[in-house]
């Protein structure tokens, strides 16, 4: 976790993790649709949660 903090220089949000942890390596597919459906729609509860121009958490348990 520290090499993706340096990498980022930053901690690196729940979708970057996500994405990390649940796509074949060196693709842009999740290894699941599963995965997918999860990542979409928490990506859609964040965007109806969070107005554009509202500052977004990293992670938002609740979402």
């Amino acid at each position: 976790m520290a090499g993706e903090r340096h990498e980022l220089e930053r901690a690196p949000t729940f979708h970057e993790l996500f994405d990390r942890t649940h796509k074949r390596k060196g693709t842009d597919d999740y290894v699941s649709e599963s995965a997918r459906t999860i990542i979409e729609t928490y990506d859609r509860t964040m965007a109806d949660r969070y107005a554009e121009g509202t500052p977004q958490l990293d992670l938002d348990p609740e979402a």
